[in-house]
């Protein structure tokens, strides 16, 4: 039953921000759905060792990052903001 499932996505509780797709290989897109309007919001990228790779302030609710540069593997996407501090995760293939 489950052998058509491809990848997924990493949803935080109640929806509040979406991460596709997982695993990714270029681009990785956020959709922060239930929180506009939109204050600033810090998104951080993390290794597995805890190495912070990237810092982005965003004002919209959803974007897309380049991972082309990044080598296969596990890595954390950490979303702040004044409504929230979620950490997501997702594969590099």
């Amino acid at each position: 039953p489950l052998s058509g499932i491809i990848g997924m996505t990493e949803t935080a509780k109640n929806e509040e921000v979406s991460l596709y797709p997982n695993p990714a290989r270029d681009l990785v897109n956020i959709d922060l759905h239930s929180l506009s309007p939109l204050g600033s919001t810090n998104i951080n990228l993390y290794d597995i060792h805890g190495r912070l790779l990237i810092q982005r302030k965003i004002m919209q609710p959803k974007f897309s990052m380049d991972i082309k540069g990044l080598a296969n593997g596990l890595y954390l996407l950490n979303i702040q903001n004044e409504k929230m501090n979620k950490t997501l995760r997702f594969v590099k293939e």
